[in-house]
């Protein structure tokens, strides 16, 4: 498996090499590839089509809302809706998407030793993806007065390793407001971070989701508007279906409907406990299982044949 971590992951040329390599030492045994994102799934199931005519099992396995299908065995999806696009329904199965072991692990109270917050605060954490987002950090930066006169709350920003200095010399923060406002460029302990948190500002992301649906907190979400079909915001809309999130569209941000949402929320604790328990109902904490349990499946048919 080729599993793309972000910006730092393989690309796409990578591929074949990789599964190359993968046969000469497997010695001609039967195997099976899959990966969650979708140039490399293209790629990877493209080549084995070719190669062998299908003879491997390919699985996709698609957190957002744009499956492929054309030559998988199986199509494992996040949630149902991302699957009306798909001809073949046989093939569709909801797994949900699986998170990083970490991200399961950590406690709140972990979470809050970690960033240094106490227990009994309100944490707001705000991130834009690996990359950060420009419009959500000015966003962010504008509110900073009204967020810390609010009793209790904590903010932890991650703005992206590009835009820290930026967003850093626009919050001019003093000594005494650094104490409940973090700013940063990356974090890499996402599970205490999230564990920590009791409301989250977001892109729509696949992978973003399922950690924060894994958490089941509450969130506000911005989708990338310039994502592939768009695909941020039919996740998005999935979550605020269900109750789990509320959408505020990219060129709205610094509109005050986002702000105001967003105070909303950190003073409502009996609104954040519903849509915690409504990201409870995508089951992620399970995904990771339900996906095994469909690779030995796809694996055990085609052996069968």
């Amino acid at each position: 498996m080729c599993e793309p971590m972000g910006a730092r992951g393989c690309a796409e040329w990578e591929v074949i090499p990789i599964l190359a390599r993968s046969e000469k030492h497997l010695h001609g045994e039967r195997f099976m590839a899959g990966s969650c994102d979708d140039r490399i799934q293209r790629t990877m199931i493209l080549a084995l089509a070719i190669r062998h005519r299908m003879e491997r099992p390919a699985m996709s396995m698609e957190g957002g809302a744009t499956p492929m299908e054309q030559f998988a065995t199986a199509v494992c999806l996040t949630y149902k809706a991302a699957g009306h696009g798909v001809k073949d329904q046989s093939k569709v199965l909801v797994t949900g998407n699986p998170v990083r072991s970490s991200v399961l692990k950590a406690t709140r109270e972990e979470g809050r030793d970690y960033l240094g917050i106490p227990q009994d605060a309100t944490m707001l954490l705000v991130f834009g993806g690996s990359l950060g987002a420009r419009h959500i950090n000015t966003a962010l930066v504008a509110m900073k007065d009204q967020l810390l006169a609010m009793d209790n709350v904590y903010v932890v920003h991650i703005t992206g390793p590009k835009e820290l200095d930026t967003v850093t010399e626009a919050l001019s923060l003093t000594d005494e407001e650094k104490k409940r406002y973090f700013a940063m460029g990356y974090q890499d302990h996402m599970g205490e971070t999230l564990a920590a948190a009791d409301l989250v500002v977001s892109r729509a992301g696949a992978s973003s989701l399922a950690e924060i649906s894994a958490r089941c907190i509450p969130s506000v979400l911005i989708p990338f508007p310039y994502a592939t079909a768009d695909h941020q915001t039919v996740n998005a809309s999935e979550y605020v279906g269900r109750g789990a999130a509320v959408l505020i569209e990219d060129d709205k941000v610094e509109d005050p409907e986002f702000a105001n949402k967003v105070f909303e929320l950190l003073r409502n604790p009996e609104e954040r406990a519903k849509m915690s328990e409504a990201a409870a109902s995508f089951e992620t904490q399970d995904a990771a299982n339900k996906l095994g349990d469909v690779v030995e499946l796809v694996g055990l048919e085609r052996k069968n044949k």
